[in-house]
């Protein structure tokens, strides 16, 4: 049986903590990021979609471990540097699905206003007394909502 986001967060919180768990955690988060990465940069942005609910998930339970580790008085120095090289690698790689993130939005605003311009100018047919194209209505067959 799969496990949901909630229930996998509800687990994270109450597990003993651990510090490789807390590193086993940044290494999930870390991979599956580098996989979406690996998506959006080949433009599969489909595929990348699909590891959402999956990434969702391993967010949490870092985010939960986190929240757990703040409760433990002592880590020792080794896994303190452990610790922070997996935290600047887990930042550097969410700063690229950032980017990378931002650049899928702007090729999808992008082929919807290609998609609604073409779609408008299938429907404008003639001109009017002052030069201006005329639009005829019967033939527009498109119509979004820009905010979407």
């Amino acid at each position: 049986m799969k496990q949901t986001s909630e229930e996998a967060n509800y687990s994270a919180q109450n597990e003993e903590y651990s510090d490789d768990l807390l590193l086993k955690a940044l290494d999930d988060a870390i991979n599956i990021m580098v996989q979406e990465n690996d998506f959006l940069r080949q433009d599969e942005f489909a595929k990348a979609v699909d590891l959402l609910p999956k990434k969702t998930e391993l967010i949490e339970r870092l985010n939960a471990l986190i929240t757990a580790s703040r409760d433990k008085k002592e880590m020792s120095a080794e896994m303190t540097d452990a610790i922070k090289s997996m935290q600047d690698k887990f930042n550097q790689v969410s700063e690229e699905n950032m980017h990378l993130l931002k650049g899928a939005l702007q090729t999808q605003a992008t082929v919807m206003k290609i998609l609604v311009e073409s779609a408008t100018q299938d429907s404008q047919q003639g001109y009017n007394r002052s030069g201006s194209m005329v639009a005829d209505s019967s033939r527009a067959f498109l119509s979004l909502n820009n905010q979407i």
